[in-house]
């Protein structure tokens, strides 16, 4: 068993080496586009427009709120109907508590109140209420969404029902390495942030932070996130290799300033927070 799990770890390290190295020689390099983040309040991103622990995350109501408590950054979550209708949500799941039994229509997902009371909201309609508000939107597609239609579908619904205004407001998350290849020809984009994996403050993955810097440069990403845990050396060696590259550093969920102020030490840059209020 160790002797498998050990190559299973080698064949991933070497799949892994292989497609930064890729994108790191097949894509133009080009600048990222960091003005979005030193917009107002650039330095905090309200997560799932700031639900208060996803009381009412990604509804009408939590982004109304994040907007009017000063909040210029919305992070916003996608998931895809049953009649593959993009819609704004994390899995379905309310307040980490199920709604639904399986994935919904859009005419039933917008039937339900989110925790019973506030409003839920598609893409398209999220779009035209705030195309015009001056916002930064950080969209975060689903797992489920990536994986079964990909990165593109979005791009073409953006590119079709969102101004051009809104489309250079746009902070696009990417999650895989593999994505990476449909961003050689976003200039259209505002922003492209990459979300990484728990593992950059373990010792023996430091290696991915090396070879993944390249690969991100050539895209033009400009900021990465990662899961707040606990403060290590591997993990501040990561923060300072990512800000010596000129990428900036986010750390979702931070629901303390104290918490928030001991990450700025190390050099991170901005934090996705779950509290805003009007």
């Amino acid at each position: 068993m160790i002797i498998l799990s050990e190559i299973r770890r080698a064949v991933e390290k070497v799949r892994y080496l292989q497609s930064c190295s890729r994108a790191s020689r097949s894509l133009a390099l080009k600048p990222a586009n960091q003005e979005w983040f030193h917009a107002l309040h650039g330095d905090l991103w309200a997560h799932a427009g700031g639900g208060r622990f996803h009381l009412y995350g990604n509804s009408q109501e939590a982004f109304d709120d994040a907007i009017a408590s000063g909040f210029s950054i919305l992070e916003a979550d996608v998931m895809m109907t049953l009649d593959n209708v993009p819609v704004m949500s994390h899995r379905f799941r309310p307040n980490f508590e199920v709604e639904f039994d399986s994935t919904p229509t859009v005419s039933q997902f917008l039937a339900r109140k989110i925790n019973g009371k506030y409003t839920p909201m598609t893409l398209e309609m999220f779009i035209g209420r705030y195309e015009n508000r001056g916002v930064y939107v950080a969209i975060d597609p689903s797992p489920s969404l990536r994986s079964r239609f990909g990165s593109a579908h979005i791009l073409d619904y953006l590119k079709c029902h969102a101004s051009e205004d809104f489309q250079r407001h746009v902070i696009y998350q990417i999650s895989g390495v593999k994505d990476m290849a449909l961003f050689a020809h976003t200039e259209w984009l505002g922003a492209l942030h990459y979300n990484l994996n728990h593992d950059i403050s373990c010792p023996e993955n430091a290696w991915r932070v090396d070879a993944l810097i390249p690969a991100l440069k050539a895209v033009g990403v400009g900021s990465v996130s990662y899961v707040d845990m606990p403060v290590t050396p591997s993990l501040v060696s990561a923060v300072s290799k990512f800000n010596e590259a000129g990428i900036l550093v986010s750390v979702a969920s931070v629901n303390s300033i104290e918490r928030f102020n001991r990450l700025k030490k190390i050099g991170v840059s901005c934090i996705d927070t779950d509290y805003c209020y009007p």
